[in-house]
């Protein structure tokens, strides 16, 4: 996770939600699959969570995962 230099906000990321095949509820544990498809999230505070902006994907490489971190000067993000 890595706060805007503004405290305005910050960037995460995060998985989809893992299914349980059989039981179709999600699960945490051994029981889940292999988390994949992991993506960049801007959220900016006092907003709702559905709100948040998806700032980054690679549906081709499905198994990467990313970290985030600023720029020293706050302009660029970095995965």
């Amino acid at each position: 996770m890595s706060w805007t230099f503004d405290n305005q906000g910050f960037f995460y990321t995060k998985y989809a939600p893992q299914q349980d095949e059989k039981e179709g509820a999600a699960k945490i544990g051994t029981n889940t699959k292999k988390a994949t498809d992991q993506k960049v999230y801007y959220h900016k505070l006092n907003t709702a969570q559905d709100a948040d902006v998806l700032i980054y994907e690679n549906k081709e490489q499905p198994e990467w995962t990313f970290s985030t971190s600023l720029s020293v000067d706050g302009k660029y993000l970095m995965l």
